[in-house]
């Protein structure tokens, strides 16, 4: 950390309006800290003379102490390597002191302590038709559904197992993420599909997601093991809304959904579970540019860009390139209940 790093700190929480800091105690306990570090410093320059010929001496000793040269020189490579903010507050979750730059795992390590985390669990499958059991074929040709055997496929499931396909399709594109397995691939196997031809207008954008990626960078803890059930954990999810409550469109056999976007309608979008939590108004935009919405932590948050929307996903791209990867986080793409609708009305 540079010297003046307490007085840009503090700058940084008064500017933001960060509450219940001392910002003069936390600066007085930095120096304090460096006074106590550099006596030690002193002390250890005076002593080293005396020792130095029985270290020289020894040859077991000259050979720990390289080992433990090269060892100190790979620590600070790694952590120099991959680093953002370790709490978005600047406070340690161990010690409650100003926060120094650390690796992607210390970081998970500190957010598990302080409990920052917001687990979901992958979205459901949604069925086109709803309102028709489930059913499948097994190796045999017998088909089956949730009652048991039955004769020849239960109505819609042919419809059904289109939903299924796209489903799988797209769980497997989320598994290629957060395995980090050949990213870039299985994107474009996504992208390539142009789910719509103006993505900013879809009303699927509406509701809450969770950023799997960032800029390419995952976001997604990587201390449990990837699988098709276990719940995935992220820093924060991001709500799409619209700023004046939301509107359906027409009701029809299939269910009733959000009304589709009109170009400069107003939308506000805002992030939960983070301490650096940002509002912001937007204007939906027909030629799907991206906005820049502000910085949570040290990751620079946009909106538009959109290459591919479903049900399910949601995927950006910078001019650069680089990928914001989604996973819806709540149900309102399953459309709303008769009586969550009499709400609205």
């Amino acid at each position: 950390m540079h010297d003046n790093e307490p007085f840009r700190t503090s700058f940084f929480l008064q500017i933001h309006g960060h509450p219940c800091i001392n910002y003069s105690s936390q600066i007085k306990c930095y120096y304090l800290k460096k006074f106590k570090m550099a006596s030690r410093s002193i002390c250890i320059m005076l002593i080293i003379p005396i020792v130095s010929s029985f270290i020289v001496s020894s040859p077991c000793i000259r050979s720990a102490a390289k080992i433990d040269e090269q060892q100190h020189h790979a620590s600070k490579q790694k952590v120099r390597s991959s680093c953002i903010r370790t709490e978005t507050s600047l406070y340690d979750a161990d010690t409650n002191a100003i926060g120094e730059f650390k690796t992607i795992d210390d970081i998970n390590d500190s957010a598990t302590r302080a409990g920052k985390r917001v687990s979901i669990s992958r979205p459901v499958i949604h069925w086109t038709v709803p309102g028709y059991k489930v059913g499948w074929r097994d190796e045999n040709d017998n088909w089956f559904d949730e009652d048991g055997p039955r004769n020849g496929p239960p109505q819609n499931y042919w419809r059904q197992s289109a939903d299924e396909r796209e489903y799988n399709m797209e769980m497997a594109v989320v598994d290629a993420v957060l395995a980090e397995y050949d990213i870039e691939s299985a994107v474009r196997s996504l992208e390539k599909r142009r789910s719509t031809r103006l993505p900013s207008m879809s009303r699927k954008i509406l509701g809450s997601w969770a950023p799997l990626l960032l800029s390419s960078k995952r976001l997604t803890y990587n201390d449990k093991a990837v699988d098709n059930e276990g719940d995935i954990e992220v820093p924060f999810t991001i709500d799409v809304s619209r700023s004046n409550g939301r509107r359906f469109g027409p009701g029809n056999h299939y269910g009733v959904y959000d009304l589709k976007l009109v170009d400069g309608e107003a939308l506000t979008i805002a992030t939960t579970g983070n301490d650096d939590d940002i509002c912001i108004n937007i204007n939906a935009d027909e030629s799907n540019s991206q906005n820049a919405l502000g910085k949570i932590g040290q990751e620079q948050l946009y909106f538009g860009g959109i290459t591919y929307i479903s049900d399910y996903v949601m995927i950006q791209r910078s001019p650069e390139g680089d990928i914001d990867f989604m996973l819806r986080a709540d149900d309102s793409y399953l459309g709303i209940s008769k009586s969550e609708l009499e709400m609205y009305q």
